[in-house]
Order: C-alpha cells, then structure tokens, then sequence
C-alpha cells in the first residue's frame, strides 16, 4: 500500500500499483537557479527536434511575444480552443512561451499540454512538462491533472499516482477531477474493482466528488455488463446529494437497451422527466434503436414525436436507425421518404443509410432497385463497405447463384475490404443449405486463415449443414473443437445438434444433449422441446410405445408446459398419442 498524508493530517492509503523506481522521473530536475535554467533553455531551444515557427494559416495575426507577452497568451489560449491547432505550431508556441520575460503564468502552459494530450502526443507531454519546470514555472493542480491524464493514456496509471503524491508533497488539495482521471485510468485497462476501491476511499476521506466523477464509475460498471451495480450506484449517490446528469442517464440506458432489457430503459427515460433531466439525442437513439430490433413500433413513433416536440433535431446516426428500422420492416417508400428530408435538415446519407436501404431491397426480393442504388451511393462518392458486400452476397447464396455471390466477393476482396464473419456466415450458409459441405468447410477454412477467429454462429452453420447430411460425426467434431477453445455453447447450437441425432435415430445421443443443457445453465426453447417427437416417433408410428419411453417424453412435454412454452401442433398431437398409448400399457 502507498500512504499519503492529506492536507487534514488524515491519511488517505492507495494500492500499489507499479513496483517501477522511475515514478520520480517527472519531477526530477536540477535545482532552479538562473543559471542552470538559462543553460537548458538554450540548449533545448538550438536542439529540438520540431521547428519552431508558428504555422500562419489562420486569419488571426501573430503577436509578438516579446513586445505584446499578453495579447500572445491570449492568442495562444484562442488557438487552443480552435480545434485546429498542428503539432508543430504548439510545439513552437510554448518555446515561444518560455522565451517571454518575465516568464508568463502557468495558463497558457497548461493549455498547450492539455492540447497536446488531446491531440494524443503524449511523449511530447512529459517532455515539455519537464522543460516547464526546469524554466522555474511551477504548476498548479489542472497541470498535474492534465499530467495525470497523460499518465493514465498511456496506460501508466502507477504514474499517475506518482503525480498525485507530488500533489499532497506541494500542499495541494486534489479536486475531483484528479481522482476522476485515475478513475479513467482504471476503467481504460478494465480494473473495475481498482475503481471501485479508489472510489469507496474517496468517500472515506471525504474527497470531492462531482457527477464527472460518478460518469466515470457508472461507465466502468456498464462496460463490464454490471447495469445492476450502475443502477444501485447512481441511486447510492443521489443519497448523498450528487444529481445524476444527462450523461449519466446515457450510460445507463444504452447498457439497459444493449442487455435487451427495454422495459428498464423505458423507465429509467420516463424517471428522467421526474428529476428534471432533459434527454439529448443520444438518449433517443439509444432508446428508439433498442425498441427497433423489438419491433415496438408504437413506443418507436410515440418517442420520435415526443423528441420533436422537445426541439431536438435527429442527426446522421438517428435517421440511420430510423431507415434500418424501416427497411426491416418492408416499409421502403417510408425509408427512403426519411433519406430525401435528410439534405433539408443539413444532414447527408452515409454508407449506413445506404446499406440498410440495399438490405430492405434485397430482403423483398427487389435485386436490380438494390444494384441501382449501389451504382448511385458510388456516383455520390460513398463507397460501400464490407457489410453492403456482405448483404450483396448474403442474398446470392440464398438465391442459390454461388458464381455471382462468389464474383461479389472477388469484387470487394480487390477493393481493400476485408470480409468479416457475417461476410463468411453467408457463403457458408448458402453452401450448407445446397448440400455442398466441401465447400462450406473450405470457406470456414478460408476465414480461419485470413485471421479471423470463428464465432458460435460459424460453428453453428457447419452443424447444422452436417445434421441435414446426417454426417453427425462431423458435426460432433466440430462441437469438440468449440468446446476445446472455449465458446461456449448456446442455445442454438444444442436444438441442432439434438435435432441432428433424432433425424439420424441416435434417440441415446439426443437425450444426453437435452439434459446437458440444464447442466450448461441454458434453458431449452420451444424448438428444443418441439423436437422432443424424435425421442419415440417410430414408437408411436408402429404402436410400440414403451413404458418408460412415454412417460419420459410426457414428463418432457410436461416440464415444457409449466416453463410457459407453447407446443406446437405435431407436439401437441403427440402428447395426445402419448396419453393414449400411455392408457393400454
């Protein structure tokens, strides 16, 4: 553990992070005498690498630092905030900086190195900070905070500690943007628990916090899929005062509606209204895209209304789920309606808007409209992307034209793009539904080679073609080959397999795999429990039921009735039969 003392006289302990001796290395430099400090400003000024001109690009005339040292850092903070601020340029303003006499405030020091930070020259940071310091310019806490971020991106959070501790050696009491910024630092490497230690240590020693703060430790539980613990943790905080912002509410719902826990997110939007909190854009599209792939189309409409109605204006990514949302639907004279209104509200249709127009087509069938609109997103300069490709081929093979699917991914390889498991999915897909599995599986090795690594979908579409060839032994091989590198297997993959067995008579292998499920903490679906009529089919057919056999497949179809599934009719008509046959045993 590190201790540091804090201003109070309490102490305030931190983990270890790094055993590293190199933490000082910030802070070292020789003692601050004219001398010594005009000798490294020379030396550094006639040896740095970068030229220290000004780039004079912009309207705005130059100062001259020596005559107008005030009018310059004004200058230097307007070119900060510009947003176009080169590399070089900033570089040469702070030697420029340094050069002033008297030396200017820490300020516009500051401001350069955040921009540098921003600008993800982190080297350039640490070396500057140093020259700074070595100038006998002594920084104030939102330059170790911009120190500390610095730190933190480039995944050093032990330095920043470091920092921190120069923090309390200099008398400073940190804000709660300090302890944010190592909070950031945790989350970016995916130490959850170093957050929330560091966290809970704040609130002991009474720290600062703000709702910066409280963003940065709900984004790190959301990351790792703990919506709960964020929940409970924004209601811990407004406990103690600190008011969940629009930000916050963001987070939580976007991992709300990632989870498919839509109700939730409806909720958590309404109790927005109650606590004053005004949704942005963000917190629709998040909403509106979760209630899209639900098909909830009234909520979809009623919420577009009310975001009208509240004066936000859609942008790109908005009217893009909007035209996904639409497509799906087979609503296409709508989707494209919303592509002609973007240009008047100032937005233009990406390669996503176009994409989900090309699906909606191919989807009803409408091949040469789809091609007509790929030939006019290329005129409009708008390159398709692997997924327009993917979609392309998807329906080829589903066609069953293997050549031109095959030619459109030639097509797109020549162009750059790097075809993606959806892209593989497709062909192999279209291959197992034909029978050819040679194929199929030189596709799946093809995709293996190029680097990718296949997911439970890939491995699912080869079983599945395997069980509709009754080749059961190369789909359990392939089962194997899952489990030894780890996926874990779905739903899904279970009903194929089980399917594969009964249609192959392997009644033994079937019911191994249903029961297996349990163990797997999967729950079987209705199709899992619908095939169930393999268990004793050709029992029921040639009147030979056996004893054990019908009351093991009643209590299955028992089990599927009180979990809420609906049997469907052949299922259904085979309890009947059980029941029946069940009574002359």
């Amino acid at each position: 553990m590190v201790m540091f003392t804090t201003i109070g006289g309490s102490a305030l302990y931190f983990p270890k992070v790094s055993n590293n001796n190199n933490n000082s290395f910030l802070f070292h430099c020789p003692s601050k005498t004219t001398k010594t400090t005009n000798h490294y400003q020379q030396q550094h000024l006639s040896t740095i690498t970068c030229s220290s001109s000004i780039i004079t690009n912009n309207l705005v005339p130059i100062p001259n630092y020596k005559k107008n040292p005030l009018d310059f850092e004004y200058y230097v903070r307007d070119r900060c905030k510009s947003g176009n601020l080169g590399l070089d340029e900033a570089l040469g303003l702070f030697d420029q900086l340094l050069q002033i006499r008297p030396l200017p405030c820490i300020i516009p020091f500051t401001q350069l190195l955040d921009t540098l930070v921003k600008m993800e020259h982190y080297h350039w940071v640490f070396n500057k900070f140093k020259l700074m310091l070595l100038a006998g310019i002594q920084p104030n806490i939102v330059t170790l905070n911009t120190l500390i971020n610095c730190c933190c991106y480039v995944g050093r959070v032990d330095l920043g500690f470091a920092v921190l501790g120069n923090i309390f050696k200099r008398g400073m009491r940190p804000d709660p943007f300090t302890f944010s910024t190592i909070l950031k630092g945790f989350s970016r490497k995916g130490d959850v628990n170093q957050v929330l230690d560091l966290f809970n240590k704040m609130l002991e020693n009474q720290y600062p916090l703000n709702v910066f703060t409280l963003g940065v430790v709900t984004d790190a539980l959301c990351k790792t899929n703990d919506t709960d613990a964020a929940l409970k943790f924004m209601t811990r905080m407004e406990k103690i005062n600190i008011r969940p912002n629009v930000k916050l509410y963001n987070t939580i719902i976007n991992s709300l509606c990632k989870e498919n826990r839509m109700d939730e997110a409806v909720h958590l939007f309404e109790q927005m209204d109650t606590k004053s909190v005004q949704p942005d854009i963000v917190t629709y599209n998040s909403l509106i895209h979760g209630l899209c792939r639900f098909g909830r189309q009234k909520e979809v409409t009623s919420l577009f209304e009310k975001m009208l109605s509240q004066n936000i204006q859609p942008n790109v990514n908005f009217c893009n789920i909007f035209v996904d949302f639409l497509s799906k639907q087979e609503r296409m004279e709508e989707a494209f309606q919303i592509v002609e209104l973007m240009p008047q509200a100032g937005l233009i249709p990406n390669v996503v808007t176009y994409t989900s127009l090309i699906h909606g087509l191919c989807n009803l069938g409408q091949w040469n409209k789809a091609t007509e609109l790929l030939n006019e997103m290329e005129s409009r300069g708008i390159s398709p992307n692997a997924q327009t490709y993917s979609i392309l081929i998807d329906y080829k093979c589903k066609e069953g034209k293997f050549d031109e699917a095959r030619h459109i991914f030639e097509m797109m390889t020549e162009k750059g793009l790097e075809p993606d498991t959806y892209t593989y999915s497709s062909l192999m897909d279209g291959y197992c539904l034909q029978g050819q599995m040679e194929e199929a599986k030189r596709v799946f090795d093809s995709m293996v080679v190029r680097g990718h690594e296949p997911s439970i979908i890939n491995y699912t579409i080869l079983i599945k073609g395997y069980c509709n060839a009754r080749n059961m032994d190369d789909a359990v091989q392939l089962l194997n080959e899952m489990r030894s590198k780890g996926l874990k297997l779905d739903t899904t993959t279970y009903t194929t397999l089980i399917d594969g067995f009964f249609n192959v008579g392997k009644v033994l292998e079937a019911k191994e795999l249903f029961y297996n499920l349990s163990t797997k903490d999967l729950q079987p679906d209705t199709t899992t429990y619908n095939m169930i009529d393999g268990y004793c089919k050709e029992e029921i057919q040639g009147s030979k039921v056996k004893e054990d056999d019908s009351h093991e497949a009643m209590q299955l179809l028992n089990t599927m009735i009180e979990k809420g599934f609906s049997p469907n009719a052949e299922t259904a008509s085979m309890q009947v039969n059980l029941s029946v046959k069940a009574t002359k045993l």
